[in-house]
């Protein structure tokens, strides 16, 4: 292999640089810096309010940066709209379940598939300059009463789709496919919500406390589901204060307390980082039982 090949090869799926976010006085995120390689389960891990959940705003689009870079695949993203970020393949959940009540699961998940549609959305690089903008979406209501035969099998492609996502949750989710999301339990409403993420085919897969509220037993198989994709080669962001949970299923781990990286590695070593430790229990002694 080339030299220019082996680098490519190594080169990160995403590359924050110094990143930093302030609330009036308060640094929240202060200029941290890591990387995620691709096929690569990556934790962001510490106290409350230390940044975690900022740092995965500012990644996603949510939040804007006062500094420092963020680069998906060597492409600039910090700044960039949400919606946009979804094009270029990030997608994530929320640490207070954001599914849509009023909805079915199988409807929550095909809204995660928008990105795919090419038949039913025209002109949709248009969509991105405000002038313009118009044509798109004149486009899209052209095609969305016209209902022409590529429209209507790229839905059956997407509800094929559908039903794919739904079978990694099994017989907690694919059972219930036309129940409305206000009828299901705090448990499966989060996992509508993981569905939906992937239904966008992401690149990268921003988790912020994907089995917050769960009990041991709803834990387990979610962390089942999680290290499935991990091993199909889906890379993952994940804020999670089960530390359990992140040692069984990261590659990497960083720590983050005041806005600032005070540690990573691997599991393992960060189990026995004295910093770490300290910053969780206030004393030194092992991490993780």
């Amino acid at each position: 292999m080339s030299t220019a090949a082996a680098s490519l090869d190594n080169a990160p799926l995403l590359e924050v640089r110094e990143l930093v976010k302030t609330f009036g006085a308060v640094r929240a995120v202060d200029g941290i810096s890591f990387k995620i390689q691709p096929g690569q389960t990556v934790s962001l891990i510490g106290p409350n309010g230390s940044g975690k959940t900022s740092t995965l705003n500012l990644i996603s689009g949510v939040l804007k940066p006062q500094g420092g870079q963020i680069l998906l695949q060597d492409q600039r993203i910090d700044g960039l709209r949400p919606e946009r970020l979804a094009e270029l393949g990030i997608a994530r959940t929320f640490q207070n379940g954001r599914v849509f009540g009023n909805m079915s699961i199988r409807d929550n998940v095909l809204v995660g598939m928008h990105t795919q549609l090419h038949a039913a959305r025209p002109f949709a690089s248009l969509r991105h300059i405000p002038v313009l903008r118009w044509i798109s979406l004149l486009g899209e209501t052209v095609m969305a009463v016209v209902q022409p035969p590529s429209v209507r099998r790229e839905e059956e492609a997407m509800l094929a789709n559908v039903q794919e996502e739904l079978k990694r949750f099994e017989q907690r989710l694919l059972p219930r496919q036309d129940r409305f999301a206000y009828t299901l339990s705090y448990a499966n409403r989060r996992r509508t919500e993981i569905a939906r993420a992937l239904a966008l085919r992401p690149r990268l897969l921003l988790l912020d406390e994907p089995t917050a509220g769960m009990n041991p037993t709803e834990t387990a198989e979610v962390l089942e589901q999680l290290l499935e994709l991990r091993a199909a080669g889906q890379s993952m962001l994940l804020v999670e204060h089960k530390l359990d949970l992140v040692m069984k299923l990261s590659d990497h781990v960083l720590v983050m307390d005041g806005g600032k990286l005070i540690a990573q590695g691997r599991p393992e070593a960060i189990q026995e980082d004295e910093r770490v430790i300290e910053t969780y229990i206030g004393r030194r002694r092992s991490l993780v039982g």
